[in-house]
């Protein structure tokens, strides 16, 4: 379960500048302004990765996992997504329904490739937006 405490507010609008909870800060293409996201990507040996909280009120059905299996396969990079079941290539949908992901769930976005970083931001952005 995410911890709502953690969550950061988005303000400046489609160029955001985020931060982080080391209070560093990176820039890139954001969310709409007032959405809250938990923000912090890292680099780690297997790519860029981002945390995020699950905000759909019905968890992770069909229709929002192929939603972002779409918006997934937008990307060159390689993307995996990462709960407490398991890890799925996130350009799956049906991967992406094996996870059996309820509303609040922490998923992780692990992302390798050239366009890493504009990926974890783009489906950060439909995660965040997404209804159910």
């Amino acid at each position: 379960m995410c911890l709502t405490g953690k969550t950061k507010k988005i303000t400046s609008g489609e160029a955001a500048v985020l931060r982080r909870h080391d209070q560093h800060t990176s820039s890139g293409p954001m969310a709409r302004e007032g959405e809250e996201m938990e923000e912090t990507i890292e680099e780690t040996p297997r790519g860029l990765s981002l945390k995020l909280c699950l905000g759909l009120r019905n968890g992770l059905h069909a229709r929002p996992a192929a939603r972002l299996a779409q918006e997934a396969q937008r990307y060159a990079s390689t993307i995996q997504l990462i709960s407490d079941t398991g890890e799925v290539d996130a350009k799956s949908m049906l991967d992406i329904l094996s996870l059996a992901q309820p509303a609040n769930a922490e998923l992780t976005l692990l992302a390798q490739g050239q366009d890493a970083r504009e990926a974890l931001y783009g489906l950060a952005r439909l995660l965040n937006t997404m209804q159910d």
